[in-house]
């Protein structure tokens, strides 16, 4: 799951949203984008629990996909 966090979203896609999407059994990772700034935050399921990842250069894991996202090409041209 990818959410785009906007003036308007952040706090709902930060609390309500997260609460309810890490309690989603299958759900494997939980990606917030900041559209202001080249910021990402990413949840990832491991095991019982999760793991918390942030970056503002780089790369951020794609475990359930196999990859990864390159944020340079995420926010190219911002």
């Amino acid at each position: 799951m990818i959410e785009v966090l906007s003036d308007s979203t952040e706090a709902t896609d930060r609390r309500e949203k997260l609460c309810k999407y890490l309690g989603l059994p299958t759900l494997q990772a939980y990606l917030l984008l900041d559209s202001r700034t080249p910021r990402a935050f990413g949840y990832y399921r491991e095991g019982e629990g999760w793991v918390y990842r942030e970056a503002e250069v780089g790369t951020l894991p794609l475990p359930c996909l196999g990859g990864h996202l390159d944020l340079a090409e995420v926010y190219q041209g911002l």
